[in-house]
């Protein structure tokens, strides 16, 4: 199938003649670029898998990122990734198990790749969030006298999604403030 070139489109992207979803083709500036942007808040901080990086970027575009939150959680033999991404006109959601523990790029890099045994993604206008929640606070001085850090647990609610949307914030790293506060200015 012959593909034409998306005009005034970032050279990553690419559209058949029909108009069908773009393919994206991306370099590999564009995958870091991207890449950049899955890196877990965690403890011991990793970059995601490929296949959330794929999503992200298929979903932005030609968009650049302007505040992110990714998570990853392992339980037994089961790892998954969670994360949202605040692109100028939306929110892009990637959640990606892999029947692997501890699953990450760094794993996959050494391991070879593993399709992911579920793997949801979706893009939404910044006007379908409908309520930024709080379902716990927590604030702890940096001394006497001090400012106070706020951590705690914030739910998002967006039109069209069924389910609450968890964020944690106040962890360093994380970009859950970062994202709430920017996703707030934006209602």
């Amino acid at each position: 199938m012959n593909r034409l070139q998306v005009a005034d489109r970032s050279p990553m992207c690419s559209v058949d003649p029909v108009g069908r979803f773009p393919s994206v083709i991306l370099t590999m500036d564009t995958y870091q670029r991207f890449a950049d942007f899955t890196k877990s808040g965690a403890q011991y901080p990793s970059k995601a898998p490929s296949d959330v990086v794929y999503g992200l970027a298929a979903l932005a575009g030609e968009y650049d990122v302007e505040a992110s939150y990714v998570r990853y959680t392992s339980q037994g033999r089961e790892t998954t990734w969670f994360g949202l991404w605040l692109v100028p006109p939306g929110l892009i959601h990637v959640s990606a198990t892999y029947n692997e523990p501890n699953w990450t790029a760094n794993r996959e890099s050494n391991g070879g790749s593993r399709p992911p045994s579920a793997f949801t993604s979706w893009y939404r206008r910044v006007g379908d969030v409908k309520a930024i929640g709080i379902n716990s606070i927590e604030g702890v001085a940096d001394g006497p006298g001090k400012q106070v850090v706020l951590h705690g647990q914030a739910t998002l609610e967006l039109v069209g999604v069924p389910q609450k949307l968890t964020i944690t914030f106040g962890e360093p790293g994380s970009g859950g403030s970062e994202l709430l506060a920017k996703l707030r200015d934006h209602l």
